[in-house]
């Protein structure tokens, strides 16, 4: 960047945020298993995440990378039996923000953590990537994806949906 564009676009991430997202969840397995009551088919979620600029907790270091907290309840839904299940995830992890303009860009994200459900903890580990809006100088609008992996018990599965930052 060259300072004057850095100056220009740096709001889009030099800010804390706390978040609130709402996602639905899609699981991949092979198609003889979703016919089976132990694999689950679909799902929503429900999450609140801080992320930290890092460089305005260490006081210098690259102005793109956040740490990035969140807890989440998901609901997921079983094709035979009828019934869901509740999860309950805590994570944290890396966040890079790509400003694109100064209302405009992107954010990758890598999570690790713990989820409990079912009365016991499984590691997840949690990828993706999201679309911002800066509609003023206080919320982002954004859209995400992510993929979410549970290595000890679930198939992959995916997250897509929308979220609302309030920036500090």
């Amino acid at each position: 960047y060259s300072r004057r564009l850095r100056e220009k676009v740096f709001p889009f991430a030099d800010s804390w945020q706390v978040e609130w997202i709402y996602g639905t969840r899609i699981f991949c397995c092979p198609q003889t298993d979703i016919h089976s009551s132990a694999v689950p088919m679909r799902g929503g979620e429900a999450a609140l995440q801080f992320t930290m600029p890092w460089h305005r907790m260490a006081r210098s270091g690259p102005e793109e990378l956040g740490v990035r907290l969140r807890t989440a309840a998901s609901s997921m839904r079983y094709n035979n039996s009828g019934k869901d299940h509740d999860e309950f995830s805590f994570l944290g992890g890396a966040s890079w923000t790509f400003p694109l303009s100064e209302r405009f860009g992107f954010d990758v994200y890598t999570l690790c953590g713990a989820a409990l459900a079912r009365g016991s903890w499984k590691p997840e580990l949690v990828a993706g990537t999201s679309m911002g809006l800066l509609t003023s100088g206080f919320y982002k609008l954004k859209l995400f994806a992510e993929a979410d992996w549970f290595p000890t018990s679930s198939p992959l599965s995916f997250v897509t949906g929308f979220s609302l930052s309030f920036c500090l």
